[in-house]
């Protein structure tokens, strides 16, 4: 068991020493620039901005330039009297002009509906990405915390166990004390087991994301700021309370756009298909000029414009066909959008729900800190004075560990929380990113 651990602790110092410490917007950054999944959407976004920049083309002018040459041989009996060769040249530029077209400008509309859609669904997948990153990165720096704290509680009960084994050979301790000793030293070696199988998994994890061997930076909280973290970290631009105000920001929410956007392009859609109802109107220009190379040259020059006038007048009943399937399409548009607003209002009360608790918490969190603190500081001061032995010293080491860790891993949920916050009202960014930074780090503090 020993050999096993000692090798454990042999990897995880490799694991530190290879691996570099990354702050979280740094490692946002990683994601963004080595993760395939955004290259891919970005990639989507682009091609949809490409179909807008094509839909304008319908409506500008058409030029094109046609020119041809003509060879043929002369043949003496029914060719000219010298038996010289046939040559035409011509050259005709033509260009044409919708003038009307109902269509077209409808689809130009759907198209510029769809670019926004593209857009709002980008946004949305980048803040997704920010809060994942977020995710990962939190609960590494989380599985290492309690790692540490699982060490300095293994300290204390392989303290306990050398006192309590010493006691039994001096015939002052009993055999069940003895037992319950080495029960808990094997129980708190399984806990490290555990926690460091989760911290590999969890690096993995963070790896994927980031493209790279980061870990998070290693903050050292102190315990003198937990009051002003709080007071930083439930902070916002508006009371939590006010839950109309926080639920009406569900219309900023990226995915919610994306729906608002998609029910304006299906209602362009719609008018595209009812422009076969209608007339349209285009302007052609046709200039050529037509050469004969024979003995005697002739040389033509012709200009024509049309007006072109179209009007359907029966197609079969496939227009209001059409019709009718787009309309289908807007009403599905509306049900999709109403439905997604709902249900992210729903999740931005339970946010705000949890965050309040989460403050409450942090609080209660903060008190068991400082009385951990004090319990070590008085265990410390007994200990000097032979009131206190050392293992008592290691116990109360351990409850303190133990106390920080817990704030931690609610500092993560609430940071976590705050971010879901955000993102569920169309607005986490890099910025919050960097708060979260500055928060762990005892800056930018109240």
């Amino acid at each position: 068991m020993r050999t096993f651990s000692f090798i454990c602790l042999v990897l995880l110092a490799t694991t530190k020493a290879l691996a570099t410490q990354t702050l979280l917007v740094d490692a946002y950054q990683n994601a963004i620039k080595y993760g395939i999944e955004f290259a891919i959407a970005k990639s989507k976004h682009d091609t949809v901005q490409e179909e807008t920049r094509q839909a304008k083309t319908l409506i500008y002018p058409k030029i094109s330039l046609l020119a041809n040459y003509d060879y043929e041989d002369g043949d003496q009996s029914f060719g000219s009297s010298l038996g010289e060769p046939s040559r035409s040249s011509n050259l005709q530029l033509t260009l044409k002009q919708p003038i009307y077209n109902r269509a077209y400008w409808y689809r130009i509309d759907a198209a510029k509906e769809n670019e926004l859609s593209s857009a709002s669904a980008f946004k949305s997948y980048q803040q997704e990405i920010a809060y994942v990153v977020s995710e990962a990165y939190f609960l590494q720096a989380l599985n290492r915390n309690s790692l540490d704290a699982l060490m300095v509680e293994k300290k204390s009960y392989k303290i306990q166990l050398e006192k309590i084994q010493k006691q039994y050979e001096k015939g002052l301790s009993d055999k069940l004390s003895l037992l319950n000793a080495e029960l808990e030293l094997n129980k708190s070696n399984s806990k490290i087991l555990k926690a460091r199988g989760e911290l590999r998994r969890s690096s993995l994890d963070f790896k994927r994301l980031v493209g790279k061997d980061l870990i998070p930076k290693s903050s050292d909280i102190l315990v003198s700021k937990y009051p002003s973290i709080i007071s930083t970290l439930f902070k916002f631009e508006h009371p939590l309370q006010d839950k109309e105000f926080w639920t009406s920001k569900a219309l900023d929410n990226a995915e919610v756009v994306q729906f608002a956007s998609k029910i304006k392009a299906a209602k362009h859609n719609k008018e595209v298909q009812k422009s076969d109802h209608y007339p349209s109107l285009s302007l052609d220009i046709e200039s050529s000029r037509n050469k004969q190379h024979n003995i005697i040259q002739n040389v033509s020059d012709d200009v024509k414009a049309s007006l072109i006038f179209s009007m359907p007048l029966y197609r079969g009943g496939s227009t209001s066909s059409k019709v009718r399937a787009a309309q289908l399409q807007i009403q599905q548009a509306e049900q999709e959008y109403k439905s997604n607003l709902e249900m992210v209002k729903l999740e931005i009360s339970a946010v705000i729900d949890n965050l309040t608790h989460n403050q409450s918490y942090m609080g209660s969190l903060r008190v068991g800190v400082q009385s951990a603190e004090e319990l070590l500081d008085a265990t410390n001061k007994m200990h000097k004075s032979g009131l206190q032995s050392l293992v008592d010293v290691r116990m109360a080491e351990a409850k303190l560990s133990l106390a920080k860790n817990s704030f931690l891993e609610a500092l993560y949920v609430a940071l976590l929380q705050r971010m879901e916050l955000f993102k569920l009202t169309g607005g986490l960014g890099v910025r919050d990113l960097a708060s979260a930074d500055q928060l762990l780090n005892n800056t930018g503090l109240e």
